[in-house]
């Protein structure tokens, strides 16, 4: 059993696929308005009387949308009550120096939504920017992942990124194998890989 706590269906982005688009136009200060931490502990504590051992995680939306100490204030608890690490699921936009050091006080282990390099990227849109400007938005969202993932291997942090497949980054030969490229470089860096179901848009 995996246990995800989402605080918040709040993002920063607004993936095509996404089964939570409708709140992907919302301000961060809405996401963080749109959650209880004091409930989301006690809920934490319920569930830790019913499943001692299944250690439960952050999810989303976007986690890091979240009060930093309200992140450290789970990963702490999570730490303290749990032989099992600690996990996030995020799209790693968000990640500072402050989230790296939160990651490595608490031995969080990292899972990053990315469909691959820049170019291949595309379905992970940055919400509220017209179509127009989409591409290049995208673009720099894309290399603010790229930029967390290579930061957080060099500060040894464990982690895995989740592709989803589809026409964009998969369609033809050549972009898979620009993928698995890609992929390929994660895995020798100590990453792990998963591939979603594809989609056909």
């Amino acid at each position: 059993m995996t246990v995800h706590v989402s605080a918040t269906t709040g993002c920063n982005l607004g993936c095509t696929y996404c089964y939570e688009n409708p709140d992907r136009e919302r301000s961060e200060n809405w996401a963080k308005r749109q959650y209880d931490i004091d409930k989301i502990m006690q809920q934490l504590k319920f569930f830790k009387k019913k499943h001692p051992h299944e250690t439960p995680g952050l999810h989303g939306g976007e986690p890091l949308l979240m009060d930093r100490d309200d992140i450290r204030r789970v990963f702490g608890w999570i730490n303290d009550n749990y032989d099992g690490t600690p996990h996030i699921q995020t799209n790693a936009t968000l990640v500072d120096d402050e989230i790296i050091e939160i990651f490595k006080e608490h031995n969080v282990g990292v899972g990053v939504s990315c469909d691959g390099p820049a170019e291949l990227n595309q379905l992970r849109k940055a919400s509220g920017e017209v179509e127009k400007k989409r591409a290049k938005v995208t673009d720099k969202m894309t290399q603010q992942t790229h930029e967390a993932i290579d930061r957080m291997i060099d500060e040894g942090i464990s982690g895995g990124v989740i592709v989803v497949l589809s026409e964009q980054n998969a369609g033809t030969e050549e972009k898979f194998e620009t993928l698995l490229e890609w992929m390929d470089y994660l895995c020798e860096n100590g990453w792990e890989r998963t591939l979603q179901s594809c989609h056909t848009l």
